[in-house]
C-alpha cells in the first residue's frame, strides 16, 4: 500500500465489517459526521494570534500600505491582502481598541470614496465597510458602558464639506440596487451614517430629514 506523503508513519488500515454477518455487530455505529464549521466560535479565542499586531507596530503598518493605495485597481492583489488582514485583525477587542487611538476611520473612509462608485470595486468596498463598522461599534460599546478612558483619536473630525460629501455618498449608495440586494451591506451602512455626522448639526439634521418620509 502507498503511504503517499506519511512516509514516516505506518499505513492507515480501515476494517470494513458486514452488519448482521459473523454476529451481531457491537461497534457504536456512526451514522453521520458532526460539521465543526458550523459550531460558533469564540472570535477572540480564534484570532488571538493577531494581538501581536497591536503590539509590533503592525497595525501601523497595515494603516500606511493602505494609506499609499492610489488605485485598487493597479494594486488589487496588495490592497486585498492589507485588507484582508485588517479586517481579521478587528476580530478581537485589543485591535480594534487599539485602532481607535489611531486616525483608522479616516483613512478607511477616504478610500472607500475610490472604491465605492466603482461597481468593479465592490469587493474592496465590501471589505472596507465591515471593517469601518467594527471599529465604529467598539467605538460605540465604550461609550455605552460608561468607560472614562475610550481612545478617540481615530475619530477625526471632518470638516462641513467632507462630511456633506461623504454623508450623500453613503445615503446614494444605500439607494442603489447593487447595495439593496445585499441586507448585510444595508446593516453595515445604516451602522457608520452617525458616525459620519459626528461632531457636525448640519449632517445630522440631514440625515434625520432623509429618513423622514419613512418614519
Amino acid at each position: 500500500m502507498d503511504q503517499g506523503y506519511g512516509l514516516d508513519s505506518p499505513p492507515m488500515i480501515v476494517v470494513y465489517r458486514l452488519q448482521g454477518l459473523d454476529g451481531e455487530a457491537t461497534e457504536e455505529l456512526v451514522e453521520n459526521l458532526v460539521d465543526d464549521s458550523l459550531e460558533e466560535k469564540d472570535n477572540e479565542e480564534e484570532y488571538k494570534i493577531t494581538s501581536v499586531m497591536s503590539e509590533c507596530g503592525g497595525l501601523d503598518s497595515l494603516l500606511n500600505i493602505i494609506q499609499r493605495v492610489s488605485d485598487f485597481e493597479v494594486e488589487r492583489e496588495l490592497a486585498s491582502v492589507a485588507l484582508k488582514l485588517l479586517f481579521y485583525c478587528c476580530k478581537i477587542r485589543q485591535n480594534r481598541r487599539a485602532l481607535l487611538s489611531r486616525p483608522a476611520i479616516s483613512i478607511l473612509l477616504d478610500k472607500l470614496k475610490t472604491a465605492f462608485p466603482r461597481e468593479s470595486l465592490a469587493d474592496f468596498a465590501e471589505q472596507l465597510l465591515l471593517t469601518i463598522e467594527s471599529i465604529v461599534t467598539e467605538a460605540n460599546v465604550c461609550a455605552n458602558a460608561g468607560e472614562a478612558e475610550v481612545p478617540t483619536e481615530g475619530y477625526v473630525k471632518q470638516s462641513l464639506d467632507e462630511g456633506l460629501v461623504q454623508l450623500n455618498m453613503f445615503l446614494e449608495k444605500l439607494a442603489s440596487p447593487l447595495v439593496r440586494c445585499n441586507p448585510r451591506i444595508v446593516k453595515t451602512v445604516t451602522r457608520i451614517l452617525p458616525y459620519l455626522t459626528y461632531g457636525h448639526e448640519k449632517l445630522m439634521e440631514d440625515l434625520v430629514d432623509h429618513f423622514l418620509e419613512f418614519l
